[in-house]
């Protein structure tokens, strides 16, 4: 809904973080649910580092490339891949 429009424009965003890596990449915490559109469409981002969660969180995230308006099934058919 935010990124057709419908909530209107978002000023600021707070992401949760476990780190942020050398290459200037966020480790996700396990909040990540909506985090990556809001950083996209926040004119401001501030992360907070959580540091009660693991750093081996790192790569377990599953964030998919912009989904659309009406967006098909992620096509996951393998689990080894």
């Amino acid at each position: 809904m935010l990124r057709y429009g419908f909530l209107g424009k978002m000023d600021f965003a707070i992401i949760e973080a476990v780190a942020i890596i050398e290459e200037g990449n966020i480790v996700s915490s396990t909040s990540l649910s909506n985090s990556p559109t809001f950083a996209k469409m926040a004119e401001k981002v501030m992360i907070e580092i959580n540091l009660s969660q693991p750093l081996s969180l790192e790569g377990m995230d599953d964030v998919y490339p912009e989904a659309q308006l009406y967006r098909k099934p992620i096509p996951l058919v393998n689990v080894d891949v």
